[in-house]
């Protein structure tokens, strides 16, 4: 693992009856990650059981990935389709690594 790799964990909570435009509007700016930013490592977002929220999990492999992913186009365009349907602005948490694993090897 890089010790320079940067992990944000995201809750996003939409307005009442706003969970499905906010879903689609990740699912799209995740399908530009994944095919344009090979330095964003892990991108994906879970929703918790029995609450509207969504929980986005990114790993950058460095600040300047992270720095590259804001700057975007796609993430300014995501930023316009969510504003607005948000209750409460995105509580964004960088964390450091500090043990487990993130994927198993496959023999």
């Amino acid at each position: 693992m890089s010790s320079e790799a940067i992990h944000n964990i995201v809750t996003l909570v939409p307005q009442d009856g706003k969970l499905t435009d906010l879903i689609q509007a990740f699912n799209k700016l995740s399908l530009y990650v994944q095919t344009h930013e090979p330095e964003t490592l892990l991108y994906y977002a879970v929703q918790p059981k029995g609450k509207d929220q969504l929980v986005i999990v990114e790993k950058y492999a460095s600040e300047r990935a992270l720095k590259n992913h804001a700057q975007s186009v796609a993430f300014k365009e995501f930023g316009k389709a969510i504003t607005g349907i948000l209750q409460t602005p995105p509580d964004i948490k960088t964390s450091s690594f500090t043990g487990g694993f993130e994927t198993r090897s496959r023999i």
